[in-house]
């Protein structure tokens, strides 16, 4: 009888033991059950730490969640997601502009799990919300938003008799031959125009500056007079030199290399542009204005901004989006306008945002209204590719306007088809 005591005496204190053991390994110590939040991001951006910094402040704040970041490199980023987001590695990805049809498409990610507050939608950029939607809902809420600038000197353009930077591509037109007549820089205007997704940006941005749209009811406009106008100033900047030859082989970073050179006096790029210039040794030269349009546009400009969106396999969707939320808030964009301009329009009148970057603050708030997406169609692999080759013949003289023009819309109407 006391083997039989002692023995259930025994069951019950191991029992007590594994119930502990479990207790500790499923909570956070306050009673709730804890969640791992798997989370991929793009390396390479130099935002890493800080990123690392604000998920241990959300980890502080939300201590029944953790989360695991890994980075990897951007080009290597979405088909790493492609192939693994419906099997529940990861909660919560990027997700850049032109992905976002694909991927919807795909079912590789949820729609985000709330209806935007009304007081938020008036709050954040049409622009930002409109890029991160495909058929009429969220996929992805609006995080790291950009968008390209014309960059130019001041004192170049002083120099050259202009006391304003151009509003029309016409503008810059005669502006820069005025540079280049009087000595002043042999090659006005630098631009990444290789045979990559930088060249797109570029051409969204310009031909939507003579009233282009690439696509219309999804169906393509590649003939269509506005893009014809815009791809014309690109070859006709090249053949009479106010474009750097090397454009064609250019990327983001060689545009800034040759602008801090003082080899350029404009130069179109995304907003990090703007702090890298501010560290050298012309900071006190570098201007900020819209990108430059027509008589009948004011400005137009390329949406390179980038969402966070839970994937359709994971396994904790309501901790991801509360993830999401935190990074996305208006508390921590203010603190890390040095990672990302704000989604908030509010926040561009905050006078701490201001304080540091009211000259950038103030053109961004602007530029947000003249933005327009890459198209978003599920192959946008390919309709991109197909612009990176015919306009990169265009540029380079292979092709005539025309010719290339309707070459890219044989090709874009079958892809889409």
């Amino acid at each position: 009888m006391k083997i039989k005591t002692l023995l259930t005496v025994l069951a019950i204190m191991m029992s007590l033991v594994i119930t502990g053991c479990s207790s500790d390994a499923g909570s956070s110590g306050n009673g709730e059950e804890s969640a791992t939040v798997d989370v991929i991001m793009p390396s390479g951006s130099g935002t890493e730490g800080a990123i690392e910094d604000i998920t241990k402040k959300f980890e502080e704040e939300n201590p029944d969640i953790d989360v695991n970041v890994e980075f990897v490199a951007y080009n290597s980023l979405k088909q790493k997601v492609l192939t693994s987001a419906k099997s529940g590695d990861y909660d919560v990805t990027i997700v850049d502009q032109p992905w976002v049809a694909q991927f919807a498409n795909a079912q590789i990610l949820q729609k985000i799990p709330e209806e935007l507050p009304e007081e938020d939608k008036k709050d954040i950029f049409d622009s930002f919300i409109e890029g991160m939607s495909f058929n009429g809902d969220m996929y992805a809420m609006p995080w790291k938003n950009d968008t390209k600038f014309l960059f130019y000197n001041k004192a170049m353009l002083k120099e050259a008799g202009f006391d304003s930077p151009p509003e029309t591509w016409a503008e810059l037109e005669e502006q820069s031959k005025a540079l280049k007549e009087q000595g002043i820089v042999e090659h006005p205007a630098v631009w990444s125009w290789s045979q990559s997704e930088a060249l797109v940006c570029d051409f969204v941005a310009v031909t939507g500056g003579y009233g282009g749209d690439i696509i219309e009811n999804q169906n393509p406009q590649f003939t269509s007079e506005g893009i014809t106008e815009g791809t014309t100033f690109m070859a006709s900047s090249l053949e009479n030199g106010i474009s750097n030859p090397n454009s064609t082989e250019y990327l983001e970073q060689d545009v800034l290399d040759t602008f801090i050179n003082e080899q350029a006096a404009f130069g179109l790029n995304w907003s990090f542009m703007y702090n890298e210039v501010k560290k050298s040794d012309i900071s006190d030269q570098l201007g900020v204005t819209l990108v430059p349009g027509s008589d009948e546009v004011r400005s137009s400009t390329v949406y390179g901004g980038e969402g966070l969106g839970i994937t359709s396999g994971s396994d904790n969707p309501e901790a991801a989006w509360k993830y999401i939320q935190f990074l996305t808030s208006k508390k921590v964009q203010k603190k890390n306008v040095d990672i990302t301009l704000p989604i908030w329009k509010s926040l561009y009148e905050d006078e701490e945002v201001l304080k540091n970057n009211e000259e950038m603050i103030k053109v961004a708030s602007k530029q947000f209204d003249y933005m327009k997406s890459r198209p978003k169609i599920p192959a946008y692999g390919d309709f991109s590719q197909s612009i990176q080759v015919e306009v990169q013949e265009i540029l380079t003289g292979v092709d005539s306007v025309d010719a290339g023009l309707s070459n890219l819309q044989e090709k874009a109407e079958d892809i889409i088809k």
